[in-house]
């Protein structure tokens, strides 16, 4: 079901959220709303030239607990990024 072009501000984002057990998504203002919520987030990350607020390697931020960084590994395709948040 997609319900994106519901969400006409960050209220309705966090309302949404709030409902999730959790989300998986890519550097955009939902995964820093998630963070700032507390809700459980996946960020994608591309294996290289990073943001420097996620940092080099690792799977934790500094920035918020309940995010874990998922990183694309040199040479991979996303497809396999994606498929290890299923294991």
């Amino acid at each position: 079901m997609e319900l994106g072009s519901g969400l006409t501000d960050f209220a309705d984002s966090a309302a949404l959220l709030a409902e999730l057990d959790g989300v998986v998504a890519v550097d955009t203002a939902m995964a820093h709303l998630a963070g700032a919520l507390g809700t459980s987030c996946r960020l994608l990350l591309a294996g290289e030239h990073v943001d420097w607020r996620w940092g080099v390697d690792g799977a934790a931020t500094p920035w918020y607990q309940p995010l874990t960084l998922e990183r694309r590994r040199r040479g991979e395709e996303w497809e396999d990024a994606i498929d290890r948040l299923a294991n």
